[in-house]
């Protein structure tokens, strides 16, 4: 994938949504403010990202490949693997994507294993 010219301040909201997604649920997000209110929800949510540059950029190369397995070959990675780091700038241990496609009759059509690199 290539980063198109001049898309970026266009989608740049709707990214930071999506990768927010991958760290915590919106269900979770939501009743952490509603349990812990704004402020004590927005220091949790600061800390769950990593900080370092190579960390990021190999989270976000990770965010990326779900959302493509998703939206663009129709599988469903049922596992947000950001949501069970070790530590926020530890890498993950294991496949980065692995989603599944069913049939009709429930039973598995395809199965994805997938490792993104950035």
């Amino acid at each position: 994938m290539t980063e198109q010219a001049g898309v970026r301040t266009s989608v740049f909201n709707d990214v930071r949504a999506l990768v927010r997604t991958h760290y915590v649920s919106p269900e979770i997000a939501a009743q952490r403010v509603a349990d812990l209110g704004a402020t004590a929800t927005a220091k949790i949510l600061r800390e769950l990202p990593p900080k370092t540059k190579a960390a990021r950029s190999g989270d976000f190369g990770d965010v990326l490949a779900t959302e493509v397995a998703e939206q663009t070959l129709g599988f469903t990675v049922p596992v947000r693997r950001r949501r069970w780091k070790d530590g926020r700038n530890m890498a993950l241990r294991g496949d980065d994507v692995v989603g599944v496609r069913v049939d009709s009759s429930g039973t598995l059509a395809a199965l994805l294993k997938g490792e993104s690199k950035s």
